[in-house]
């Protein structure tokens, strides 16, 4: 089996990064955590407001120490094992005891999991036969349960009445696609991020005026977004920076579905959509990645000055990247250089806390190539929450 080594970067000062301590500024550059896996078997590294999700099928542990500490952090592999470190004020770690976790630390669920997705303070997993749970911060109802409770130590089942494909989940709200291609929405709904009219706190199906077959689903802070199987776009919520593809003083919140015409991505379809707070990242089939909304930290890495940009438009010198993410206002993308022998880490957007992994922290405002050194290495996985990174190089 191939050893790897798995490095995290960025904001820590609650030990999301797993590392040890919850010290900022001591990771600004991409940093060895004490665990192995084998690239082969990991297929999901991602987060939310302050906690991670890796899934793998095999993991080795080098410590297992549970300290005081914040946010949190979760790692799942693929027979149903779960764990987990950092924030579990809210049990969106699953514990019960609600103290912060420093080093990944096992989670006793009794469900095979095999996808999450993390909101702020909430968690929701699929199953491998397509059922939903969540667990965590409900005082939003963001948790789909016919329930009061404000937050929820043990994973619960969301009565949806199809197999679940797809999930996503906002700072309050969350989404899910299913197995005949549609969207179903839950929680906070003040922006009209839900996609519907009603205030029921239980999944609805959100009317799809295209009849399309939904593919995946992104959540920003207060938006959400769909991609269809034929590559377009429909977006509903906050627009207020112009991120739903119109000006902000001209819609500040579209409450319904919206098709977003694809004569703005020059005929293309949309392969991957990533979503931060306020921003959106597409990549699109024939390579080109694209950027619109919120700009002042330089999230969309192109050159326009403007603090938001409401038209997509291309990132010049990014093509083809095989993996790209977005955290709150950062992303990163990685790219192979064939005539390198290597690949390489692309990041751009905000970088308090060196987010970015450049040593500094200052705004990156164009997708820039992070100095490593590995020399010449592979990345078989890569993903972030709102501020932290996490790679896996081999």
């Amino acid at each position: 089996m191939a050893a790897v080594a798995l490095y995290s970067w960025g904001a820590n000062g609650h030990g999301q990064l797993g590392l040890g301590h919850n010290r900022e500024n001591e990771a600004n550059r991409p940093t060895r955590i004490g665990l192995t896996v084998d690239p082969q078997e990991l297929s999901q590294i991602t987060g939310g407001g302050s906690h991670s999700i890796i899934l793998t099928s095999k993991i080795q542990l080098i410590n297992e120490t549970m300290i005081n500490l914040r946010y949190c952090m979760l790692h799942v592999t693929d027979d149903g094992n779960i764990f987990g470190c950092g924030n579990n004020s809210k049990q969106q770690l699953g514990f019960s005891d609600v103290n912060d976790i420093l080093y990944f630390t096992q989670l006793n669920f009794n469900i095979k999991i095999r996808r999450v997705a993390c909101g702020w303070e909430h968690t929701l997993a699929v199953t491998d036969n397509g059922e939903l749970y969540a667990w965590g911060a409900n005082n939003f109802n963001q948790l789909g349960i016919n329930s009061n409770r404000k937050q929820v130590e043990i994973p619960v089942k969301v009565e949806i009445e199809f197999k679940v494909n797809a999930i996503a989940a906002g700072i309050r709200h969350s989404l899910a696609t299913t197995e005949n291609g549609r969207i179903f929405s839950w929680g906070d709904n003040r922006k009209g991020q839900l996609g519907r009219q009603d205030d029921s706190k239980l999944p609805r199906e959100i009317h799809n005026p295209q009849q399309r077959f939904i593919k995946d689903v992104v959540c920003g802070a207060y938006h959400s977004a769909a991609v269809d199987d034929s590559g377009d776009v429909t977006l509903w919520g906050s627009n207020n920076y112009g991120q739903l593809g119109l000006h902000p003083l001209d819609k500040p919140v579209i409450s319904t579905p919206m098709l977003l015409e694809r004569g703005v991505f020059n005929g293309e379809g949309v392969s991957v959509l990533r979503s931060g707070w306020t921003h959106f990242i597409a990549l699109m089939n024939e390579g080109s990645v694209y950027s619109w909304g919120r700009n002042d930290y330089g999230q969309l890495g192109r050159s326009s000055e403007k603090k938001f940009d409401f038209i997509p438009n291309k990132i010049d010198g990014l093509h083809s990247p095989f993996l790209v993410y977005s955290g709150s206002e950062h992303n990163i993308a990685i790219l192979n250089k064939q005539e390198e022998c290597t690949d390489v880490i692309i990041t751009w957007g905000w970088n308090e806390h060196g987010i970015c992994g450049n040593g500094s922290e200052e705004n990156v405002m164009r997708p820039t190539r992070l100095k490593t050194d590995d020399g010449k290495f592979r990345v078989s996985n890569c993903g972030c929450g709102s501020g932290q990174n996490f790679i896996v190089i081999s």
